[in-house]
This record gives C-alpha cells, sequence and structure tokens, in this order.
C-alpha cells in the first residue's frame, strides 16, 4: 500500500529533501557554487499590455503568489539560446503553463513570455498545454512538453484533460521559429483515475538526421507508478509496472530548511544514459526514496513484453543500488560522459556519479552547495557542457510558507568541467577533465596530424614541440619546465616518438602520462595515475606494437598520497604523419 497524505498525495511530482541517517557521502575537494542567471521574489508574464494584465488579476486568471516555477530547459548557444521554464498549474491564477524567458534586459525577475504563444496555454482546449511539469530536449533540436492535463493538484486535483506528449521542432521552423511536429494523447487502458505524469526523457535510436523519427519518450507517471513508453515512429504507447518505480515507505518524510512534510511519490528523476554496444540505460528514481535504479531501455522498448492494457512487472530487467545516498533526490540529468547529476534535497546541494563505477559514497561527490540559493534543485538538465539547475523552494510551497519578500526561483548554470574537477565524475580522456594548472580542458589527442613527429624533434622542459601541425581537437601542449616535456627522436618514416607529462592532481598524487608508437604501425596509448608515497612521480612511456618503442620522458614533480589505479589504454592507428586515437568501448 501507498501511503499519501490526503490532499497532497497527488502532488507526487514535485518532492522534496529528506532528512535520514545514512552513509556519508564525501565533498568534492574543488566544490563551487553555480552561478545564477535569473531569479523571481514573484512570477510576472510579458501580458500584450496593462490592461489585459490588470484584468487578468481581476477576474483571478492571474494570482502572482500562486505561480510556481519548477523547471527549466534550454536548446542552443550563445546569442541564439532559448531557455524555457514550466510553471505547472498547481493552484488557480496560473495564466501560462510553459514559457520561454529573455536575459536581454534584466536577470531579475525576467518575464515569461507563453510558448509557443497565449493561445496555445489557454484552458478549455485539450490540444493546448493544460498543466507541464517538465521538458526535455534532444540532439534533433526538438522540444518534448510532457502535459499532466490535471489541474489544482493542491486542491484535490482535477482531470480536465488527458496526460499527453507535445513535441515541437526549434530549429527554425514555422513562422515562430518553431513547429508542431507530434501531438499524442496516452489511451484510457494505459493511465488510472489519479495518473500523473511529471517528467520526460528522450532515446533518439540514432545519430545521423534520419534517425530523428526513430525516438522513444520515457515519461513517469508519479502517482501511479509507471513508466509510459512512446514509440515515436509508431505512435503508439504502452505501459511498463515494476516495484522499484514504487515510493519508499520509509523515506516519505522530508525536512528541508525548517519545512517538514510527508510525500510518498513514485518515480521521479529520470535520465538516458549514453549509447553503449547498441543499448542505452534509463536511469530512475523515486522522490521518496534513497537508492537509485536503472533499466535496460531495450527491455523498455519491447512492447511484447507488456500486456496492451497495464503492462506487466519484468523484474529482472530492473536493477537497484544497494548503497544510498544521504537524501532523497528531485530531478537528474547525465552528460554525454555517462556522469549522472542529481539533486540532494536536504543539504541543499548538487552531486554526481560517474555510471561507469560502481554505486558506491566514494563514487558519489557534491559538487556544489548553497543554501540560499540551490534550496530544492526541482529542475535539472545538461545542455551542452553546462548543468542547469532550477531551484524552486518547493518545500515552503508544500508547507504554504512561500515568502513574497524573497527571492523563491533562480535558474543556475555551471560548466561540467569546473565541477567534477578533482572527483571520479572527471572522466579520464573526455572533455569534463580540466588541467589545474590552466583551467583548460585537457583531452587526449585526437585526429591530428602532428607532421613534426618523427622528424628530428628534441625538445625538453621549457621549449615544447608539437611540430608545424598542432593537434587539431583540444590536447593542449604539456605544460614547460617542471610539469612537463615532450622528448622527440629523430627518424623518418616509422620512427619513434614519445612523451611525459605531469600536472599536479587535484587529489593527493601527480600523474604523468605518456605514449610512444610507429607513425605508420598499429601502437598503444596507456595513460596512468600515479604518486604512491612521496617524492617524484615517474613519466608515462607507451610501447608501440611494432616498429621502435616510445621513450619515456622526463619525470615531473611528484605529489604524496593515495595512487590511483591505472586505466585501460586507447587503441591506436596511424598512417605517415596522421594519427588518430579510438576510445575503447566500455560495456555495462
Amino acid at each position: 500500500m501507498i501511503l499519501r497524505t490526503p490532499t497532497l498525495g497527488v502532488l507526487l511530482a514535485l518532492a522534496a529533501g529528506a532528512l535520514a541517517v545514512l552513509p556519508t557521502i564525501p565533498p568534492s575537494s574543488t566544490r563551487r557554487s553555480m552561478e545564477v542567471i535569473a531569479e523571481w521574489r514573484t512570477v510576472d508574464f510579458a501580458f500584450p499590455n496593462r490592461v489585459v494584465r490588470d484584468a487578468a488579476i481581476l477576474t483571478g486568471e492571474f494570482e502572482p503568489e500562486n505561480v510556481v516555477v519548477l523547471d527549466v530547459d534550454a536548446y542552443g548557444e550563445g546569442k541564439h539560446q532559448r531557455i524555457f521554464v514550466t510553471t505547472p498549474r498547481l493552484k488557480s491564477g496560473v495564466p501560462a503553463t510553459l514559457s520561454e524567458l529573455s536575459l536581454d534586459e534584466s536577470s531579475v525577475a525576467p518575464k515569461l513570455r507563453p510558448f509557443p504563444s497565449w493561445a496555445w496555454n489557454e484552458q478549455g482546449d485539450c490540444d493546448n498545454l493544460i498543466s507541464v511539469f517538465r521538458t526535455a530536449t534532444d540532439q534533433c533540436g526538438r522540444l518534448w512538453v510532457v502535459d499532466s492535463g490535471t489541474v489544482n493538484v493542491f486542491a484535490g486535483a482535477e482531470r480536465v484533460c488527458p496526460p499527453k506528449l507535445v513535441v515541437f521542432d526549434l530549429r527554425g521552423g514555422g513562422r515562430e521559429g518553431h513547429e508542431l511536429v507530434a501531438r499524442y494523447t496516452f489511451p484510457a487502458s494505459q493511465r488510472e483515475p489519479t495518473t500523473l505524469v511529471i517528467n520526460v526523457a528522450v532515446d533518439v535510436r540514432g545519430s545521423d538526421p534520419g534517425s530523428c523519427r526513430d525516438a522513444y519518450a520515457y515519461v513517469a507517471d508519479v502517482t501511479e507508478p509507471a513508466i509510459l513508453v512512446y514509440d515515436m515512429r509508431r505512435n503508439k504507447s504502452w505501459r511498463v509496472l515494476s516495484n522499484l518505480l514504487y515510493p519508499y515507505p520509509l523515506h516519505g518524510s522530508f525536512k528541508i530548511n525548517g519545512a517538514e512534510f510527508d510525500l510518498m511519490d513514485g518515480v521521479f528523476g529520470m535520465a538516458v544514459g549514453q549509447l553503449v554496444n547498441g543499448d542505452r540505460r534509463l536511469y530512475f528514481h523515486s522522490l521518496a526514496s534513497v537508492r537509485e535504479s536503472w533499466v535496460s531501455t531495450r527491455a523498455l522498448r519491447n512492447q511484447t513484453e507488456y500486456s496492451v492494457e497495464q503492462g506487466t512487472s519484468l523484474a529482472k530487467q530492473f536493477h537497484v543500488s544497494d548503497p544510498r545516498r544521504t537524501s532523497q533526490s528531485a530531478a537528474e540529468a547525465i552528460d554525454t560522459n555517462g556522469v549522472l547529476f542529481f539533486s540532494l534535497l536536504s543539504e541543499n546541494a548538487l552531486a554526481c556519479w560517474n555510471t561507469r563505477l560502481p554505486y558506491a559514497p566514494k563514487n558519489i561527490h557534491i559538487v556544489a552547495k548553497d543554501d540560499k540559493t540551490m534550496q530544492f534543485g526541482s529542475g535539472l538538465k545538461v545542455v551542452g557542457r553546462h548543468v542547469w539547475m532550477l531551484s524552486s523552494r518547493f518545500q515552503n510551497v508544500m508547507v504554504d510558507r512561500v515568502r513574497p519578500e524573497e527571492t523563491n526561483y533562480r535558474v543556475l548554470v555551471a560548466p561540467i568541467a569546473e565541477l567534477v574537477q578533482g572527483t571520479s565524475c572527471a572522466v579520464p580522456g573526455a572533455d569534463n577533465v580540466v588541467d589545474v594548472d590552466t583551467g583548460l580542458p585537457l583531452f587526449r589527442p585526437q585526429g591530428q596530424t602532428p607532421s613534426g613527429y618523427g622528424g628530428g624533434l628534441s625538445s625538453f622542459g621549457s621549449s615544447i614541440a608539437f611540430g608545424s601541425t598542432p593537434p587539431s581537437y583540444g590536447a593542449p601542449p604539456p605544460p614547460s619546465g617542471a610539469h612537463g616535456a615532450l622528448h622527440g627522436v629523430s627518424g623518418g618514416p616509422g620512427g619513434a616518438y614519445g612523451f611525459s607529462h605531469h600536472t599536479p592532481h587535484p587529489r593527493p598524487g601527480g600523474y604523468g602520462y605518456g605514449y610512444g608508437g610507429s607513425t605508420q604501425q598499429p601502437s598503444s596509448y596507456h595513460q596512468q595515475h600515479h604518486g604512491s608515497g612521496s617524492g617524484p612521480g615517474p613519466s608515462g612511456s607507451g610501447p608501440s606494437a611494432s616498429g621502435h618503442s616510445g621513450h619515456s620522458g622526463p619525470s615531473g614533480p611528484g605529489y604524496s598520497g593515495p595512487g590511483h589505479s591505472a586505466h585501460s589504454g586507447y587503441a591506436a592507428t596511424g598512417a605517415g604523419d596522421s594519427i588518430v586515437f579510438r576510445d575503447p568501448v566500455d560495456g555495462f
């Protein structure tokens, strides 16, 4: 049985933070705050004019104190970036449920412009947007909107329209810079009387433009715990059940910044992982929970495994972590390197977990924390190389103590590379690794054409030589002097080369790496972390598979502290003076 507070149980979509005696998550040594780019005490909209606004207030169509900003999303970059926020109709007086905002004028209380228009946000027509909790964008430039169809959840909840998915193309289609590409209503057989859909995660199966129709959406039903799977190509859906989608009774009590309440919310946070061996994982957790779960999307996409009417439970396909977080979590999002970010509600914090590693306290890191600006992270997205958060102070909404004289809603942003620096979430060889000396992303070489390699290079310490053609994909040269060196060896085609690079590691213990090989023969690349004990850290070296061995460069200064295990190598091939490093394929 699901224990619910009679008038608030239907609000599973908006959950909060928790108080529990659990294993301690080690904080990051480089913890940072996120930058606030927009904030509101109360929310206002860009009405056509003041007369219309005043009339809306007079009739009760607009009650500023009842508008709650819950989620944020973004598409594009730079001056062309578009930012979206949701304002579900939890109470009366919310004139629009999905809006776009502009930061051109001010980051303080920017007015919301209903998206895609005022007409689209009018109630009374079930083709319109009724009450939207969260959205998702995909690599095809589409905005996926999950519409609950339920209003006034604080006053008994009223289903005015069936739940649906609406998808817009944001890539300049149509007169308004967007185009409706799909509208799908979930059939009655796949929902319960109190169903409340509050989140969506999107799974585009391919990477080429022609694969955009081959997409699936996974929609969270938080009150009657289930995942609704939508197949865009076939325009069909089905309902998936699992015990892991339910709330955990021992974690339904919340205490956040002095506000205490009970809320038994089921499946809440969701994120689709990277493509590995032709498949992805859907990571998810219930709001009333301190564990993380996952399921193969292959299992979710197989409609034949589920009955047409209610769905079945495939227990063996669903997995749950044994270790626990320190508190409940609301939203979560994952980056292209498989690093999962999630809010920790009772800590007013953002945490990360590298999904290539076991889900354990030692691999979970608090990467940002602010007791003022990060209260209740109800919305979370990864957009490019940045994490976006919407903090809503929703605990005050739950106990009816929203203070209009205080800032209640904030949009926060931070670069992933800065957040994860010094943690196991900094994936070696990925674009979230930062050189602690320069602050620049530290890439492994990819696709460069080092024309000077094997051609008489000889350089140590202060003079660093990469040849006339620098690496084309990041890969800043090793710092000069004691922090790195490049050792070139004379030779024509087939000559060997090698270098050693040492940079102080954010954790105790330095690291060095090196690679060597022939410009014409397959070679290997190996990166190894050092730092056991104290003293100089050894230089890295990479033996080639054939041809001459790579020469070791001089070592950099060592740092005391625990050592780190070696990472697996990257396969490398070469032809002439062009060298390409390829990632190994990691399994689950």
